[in-house]
């Protein structure tokens, strides 16, 4: 999922999130990473990282 944002300085960026389920204690866990495009070479980066 992304989410499209504006920081204090007015600068758009984008929250990428991921939801996954810990196996240590079974719960939902939810990362994100902040990046300043939502162009192909972003998605991608997240993809092999």
């Amino acid at each position: 999922m992304v989410r499209k944002f504006k920081n204090k300085n007015k600068e758009t960026k984008y929250r990428y999130y991921e939801k996954y389920k810990d196996p240590l204690t079974a719960k939902w866990r939810r990362v994100s990473v902040v990046l300043n495009k939502n162009g192909k070479q972003s998605q991608k980066k997240l993809k092999d990282s």
